[in-house]
């Protein structure tokens, strides 16, 4: 269960929170607008494949590590 934290908290940490970035500022990684909503029209593509993983860890559980709430859940309700 240690080891499933940690992964998941890494998980979430590196890839799913980092994915919207992208969307929410976009002026951060171009500055015409027109290329901005490039930027955030691919973050959102990107940010279903994150929700698809999200999916897949949690399967057919009610938490992401154990049989009850962890601190993954919370971090990833944030």
């Amino acid at each position: 269960a240690f080891d499933r934290l940690n992964q998941v908290l890494a998980y979430l940490t590196t890839s799913f929170h980092p994915a919207f970035q992208p969307v929410y500022h976009a002026d951060r990684f171009a500055s015409d607008l027109g290329v901005q909503e490039i930027v955030r029209a691919t973050a959102i593509e990107r940010l279903h494949l994150r929700y698809a993983r999200m999916e897949a860890l949690l399967g057919d559980r009610d938490w992401l590590v154990s049989d009850r709430p962890t601190v993954a859940d919370a971090y990833f309700y944030g």
